[in-house]
């Protein structure tokens, strides 16, 4: 994985070399996962037609925003094509009262969006519940994390391995951020309650170029839970993405 030069600079990374505004027509960026995930991206701007079941289109965000809607139609876009892949068609993605989408019943899957003046850019992935037991994904605009967050968020080993690259630095930061809220959106559905930062433990292996992670959640599973963060860049974004094997006892 090619990381993009940027340095810590002190309390705040210094990013506004690549803080730029992504202005493509339609992005890409690689799925983090094998073929047994169904992976899709989507690019919503103002006037972009809305792809909504009727179901989703009863649930849309109402007197909202402008970006609010259009992170909903870009992520339920996404989703029915990420659906297609492992074979299911003609059917919507729900929300919960918490605003979690409702993934139709034999699937589990994740969206995640993020949205600047160009639209908003979503991303979603789904797969059978035979396959996985649980899926997140994030997507992060490139910007600075505080050294004061990473420490919220991190190990003494995670905040040596982000400080310990003068040119990466600030990427390791935001790497490590992406990928815990990954992991958060992976475990949600298996066990409902909020997923704190130190219950996870993250090891980056620069062979694979992928992040080992271990979590454990006591009193919930019976032993550290071993999955794989997958990290990739793309159009000034990162993306996360991780699986948690169907074996998993909760």
């Amino acid at each position: 994985m090619d990381r993009p030069t940027a340095q810590f600079g002190g309390v705040v990374p210094s990013l506004s070399d690549l803080m730029e505004t992504p202005s493509c027509p339609s992005w890409t960026v690689a799925s983090p996962f094998d073929d047994s995930v169904g992976f899709a991206t989507s690019l919503y701007r103002p006037g972009t037609s809305s792809a909504l079941t009727p179901t989703e289109a009863a649930l849309a965000p109402r007197g909202k925003s402008l970006h609010r809607r259009l992170a909903f139609d870009a992520g339920r876009n996404a989703a029915h094509r990420a659906l297609e892949a492992v074979g299911v068609r003609g059917v919507s993605v729900g929300r919960t009262e918490r605003g979690v989408p409702e993934w139709p019943s034999g699937v589990c899957g994740s969206i995640t969006h993020t949205v600047n003046a160009a639209g908003c850019y979503a991303a979603a992935a789904a797969a059978l519940n035979g396959v996985v037991a649980g899926i997140g994904i994030d997507l992060e605009r490139i910007r600075p994390i505080s050294l004061g967050v990473l420490r919220r968020i991190s190990s003494d080993d995670e905040i040596e391995w982000a400080l310990d690259s003068p040119e990466h630095g600030a990427h390791r930061a935001l790497e490590l951020f992406t990928a815990r809220e990954a992991l958060f959106k992976a475990f949600y559905p298996l066990y409902r309650r909020p997923m704190r930062y130190r219950e996870t433990t993250l090891v980056w292996d620069d062979t694979r170029h992928l992040f080992k992670a271990a979590t454990t959640l006591p009193g919930l599973s019976r032993e550290p839970v071993d999955t794989e963060v997958t990290v990739n860049y793309s159009h000034g974004m990162v993306l996360a993405g991780v699986v948690v094997p169907r074996f998993v006892q909760i």
